[in-house]
């Protein structure tokens, strides 16, 4: 079974590019968690990798300018958003080899 979450990556796979795709990235997509959304000062990023190789997080605005970037390497991790202001941000998880891992769209109060 398949679940999908509005703003998550999608990706289509069948038998024959099963084996090609990375398995990584498959149990990263699944053990990344954020929290709270809307949020106010801090956006919580979690995620329980087996190997807990850093991660990237980029926020992005609407228009698709890099507000800023950061590593996350703990298991939890708080991403600053106090400086920026209310509005719909985009946040991007990447590995280390800029591989997209999740995608997901946050509100900022």
């Amino acid at each position: 079974s398949i679940s999908w979450t509005l703003g998550d990556t999608l990706f289509i796979l069948t038998e024959d590019t099963l084996e090609e795709f990375p398995q990584e990235i498959l149990e990263l997509s699944r053990s990344v968690i954020s929290y709270p959304n809307p949020a106010r000062e801090y956006l919580s990023i979690s995620y329980d990798a087996v190997n807990r190789e850093p991660l990237n997080v980029s926020v992005y605005d609407l228009n698709g300018k890099k507000l800023f970037q950061s590593k996350i390497t703990q298991k939890t991790n708080e991403i600053p958003l106090k400086h920026l202001a209310t509005a719909l941000y985009e946040i991007k998880i990447t590995t280390t080899k800029n591989q997209l891992v999740k995608s997901f769209k946050i509100i900022k109060h």
